[in-house]
């Protein structure tokens, strides 16, 4: 089974999302990234044998129940590769909660860093498509006027079977302390 940790978003930035979901019906480019609520990984998905998966399931569930929500800095829409996302910059409490997952995990499970864990970019994506599809939509949602703060909530914990690309289900989604 693969896991994925995230801040739920779908509040603060819904609106890009049905801009962009409007615009889209025009452009036709691949909507498996509104597979999952509009969100911001804290961890890229790794996979876990099902003998350990309920295990860290709790022990991710219970760190997450123990954080405050927190205010980000207005993102900035941005092209990675074949990707639109909006990126946000390092933030303390991204990169606070991106460390001690990958601790928990790595010390508590033995799950390895990821290449991206090492510099990770914290970002909301949008689109994946080819870069020349996706110029037209990064041009629209530079238009998009970005609210000057998100505020995070609420995190997720998703899951998925084959840990592939639009393939993933929440799990579990657990409030912030506030």
């Amino acid at each position: 089974m693969y896991i994925w940790i995230a801040c739920d978003v779908s509040e603060p930035l819904g609106f890009v999302r049905e801009e962009c979901i409007r615009k889209n019906s025009e452009l036709c480019l691949s909507d498996v990234a509104f597979s999952l609520p509009q969100h911001i990984s804290l961890k890229i998905s790794f996979p876990v044998e099902d003998a350990i998966f309920e295990d860290v399931i709790s022990a991710i569930s219970k760190y997450l129940g123990e954080q405050s929500g927190f205010v980000l800095d207005e993102p900035k829409p941005e092209l990675y590769g074949t990707i639109l996302w909006l990126n946000f910059s390092s933030d303390s409490h991204l990169l606070r909660l991106h460390k001690e997952l990958d601790e928990l995990l790595l010390d508590g499970f033995g799950v390895p860093l990821h290449e991206f864990d090492k510099c990770f970019k914290f970002h909301s994506t949008l689109f994946i498509d080819t870069q020349k599809e996706l110029m037209q939509m990064y041009d629209f949602v530079c238009g998009i006027k970005m609210p000057k703060c998100v505020e995070v909530h609420r995190f997720i914990i998703g899951i998925s079977e084959s840990g592939k690309i639009g393939e993933y289900r929440v799990l579990r989604e657990i409030a912030a302390i506030m």
